[in-house]
């Protein structure tokens, strides 16, 4: 049993430090489109309800060098500012299968047949699921106007890096810590159970069975674009069909236990299962084309086995030691925040369960309470807020994230209170 559990905090530091630098690049890259991107552009270009947002989420996602984790604060900047739900769909279906930096690598171990079909294979999959959620979800984002976006991003140089650390270290970290953490003890248990030599053990070879295989294994495990490409040379060398070895480039990067509940909190449960059967139906359907085209075109494998389980070099302890301080520093706030709702002196948008709308409030003052629904997570409560307070006469505004409410002191409109929050996509009670 003590060897049981020195191996399971032992695979929970190993998954910690292999995906801490690509969590940093998400959150960074975020922060980044929180100060550069605008929501008009955003909205006009993958904000409608339609198949053409879906197609341009899709071919925005395959460049981009975003694993599966850090895919996840990128797609939710873009659903908190204007994204259509298929559009974020189809961003975190392509996104993580694949980037320039994979690309490259799998022309030179798997030559350009597998590299121009796994780029294929990702803006197809996420069209796919794009799709599949237009259909099944009819709701229409807000649109934001050109002059509402402007008059948000003139703002100092000051303000705007402001805004990106707060964005990027605080906002987007505080959203996905405690799901992460969840899912990364999930994610060890998964690892530390499969043996390490599962792989070139297997009697497995071609046929259907062996895809299905790949998928089980893919699905749940934290693989990067780049890193699934060392597994799926050994599995080619192993016995394993070219298909097979494809349905693991596809289904391994596309997803992993570490990502799933928080995918849940963005998507919701009935998307996230959409999300997961595309990824499902998608890495067979292109493992069997796969297998199809290594026989038409006489395709045969000439390269050479890497290991892809590396010892931990100073970057890995330099990234992992930072994002450990962002995920201290994120508990950190929590402690204070629900301290601070103990005393009665609640903070704005903290989300406690506590309903802070009616403490601390000066009973001489005006106020207005309105019951806001939608809001999801803490970027939500502070796009929420902003909304409210940039109203004409509104003071103060606190949001209670657990309560779905927003009080606001001043003597502004209720109607353009409630205006505000319809702009910002959220929907009044």
């Amino acid at each position: 049993m003590t060897e049981f559990f020195r191996d399971f905090f032992r695979e929970i530091l190993l998954l910690f430090a292999e995906m801490s630098p690509y969590l940093l690049l998400g959150v960074t890259v975020a922060g980044l489109l929180s100060i550069f991107v605008k929501k008009e552009l955003v909205s006009r270009h993958v904000g409608g309800h339609s198949a053409g947002a879906v197609f341009k989420a899709a071919l925005l996602g395959v460049p981009l060098p975003l694993c599966s984790c850090g895919v996840i604060p990128t797609a939710s900047y873009l659903k908190k500012y204007g994204a259509s739900k298929p559009a974020v769909m189809s961003f975190l279906i392509s996104t993580p299968q694949t980037g320039v930096d994979s690309i490259a690598a799998t022309w030179g171990m798997l030559g350009p047949l597998f590299a121009v079909f796994r780029a294929i294979t990702a803006l197809a999959t996420g069209i796919m699921g794009g799709m599949i959620s237009f259909f099944s979800d009819r709701e229409d984002p807000p649109e934001t106007s050109a002059e509402e976006e402007m008059g948000e991003r003139a703002s100092s140089p000051g303000t705007l890096v402001s805004r990106f650390v707060d964005f990027a270290y605080k906002e987007s970290v505080d959203d996905i810590a405690v799901n992460f953490l969840i899912g990364l003890v999930v994610a060890a248990l998964i690892s530390l159970l499969i043996p390490d030599n599962f792989f070139e053990g297997t009697l497995l070879g071609a046929g259907f069975l062996s895809m299905l295989l790949m998928v089980a294994i893919g699905i749940p495990m934290y693989v990067c674009s780049t890193s699934s490409i060392p597994i799926a040379v050994s599995l080619i060398l192993k016995g394993f069909s070219p298909g097979a070895a494809y349905v693991f480039l596809v289904a391994g990067p596309a997803t992993n236990a570490a990502t799933l509940s928080i995918l849940a909190k963005i998507l919701g449960k009935k998307q996230t299962a959409f999300y997961l059967g595309t990824i499902i139906a998608g890495s067979l359907i292109f493992g069997t084309l796969m297998n199809g085209l290594t026989a038409l075109t006489g395709w045969t494998f000439t390269g050479s086995v890497m290991n892809h389980r590396m010892a931990l070099g100073w970057s890995d302890y330099l990234f992992s030691g930072l994002f450990a301080l962002l995920l201290a520093a994120s508990f950190y706030r929590r402690i204070v925040h629900r301290q601070s709702c103990s005393a009665g002196g609640c903070s704005s948008g903290c989300g406690h369960e506590e309903d802070i709308t009616t403490k601390g409030v000066d009973t001489m003052s005006d106020e207005t309470v309105i019951t806001v629904n939608g809001m999801n997570c803490h970027h939500c409560a502070a796009t929420v807020k902003d909304a409210l307070e940039s109203v004409p006469g509104a003071g103060e505004a606190r949001v209670d994230l657990k309560e779905r409410r927003a009080t606001v002191t001043g003597t502004a409109d209720p109607d353009s209170l409630r205006e505000a929050i319809l702009k910002a996509g959220y929907q009044v009670g």
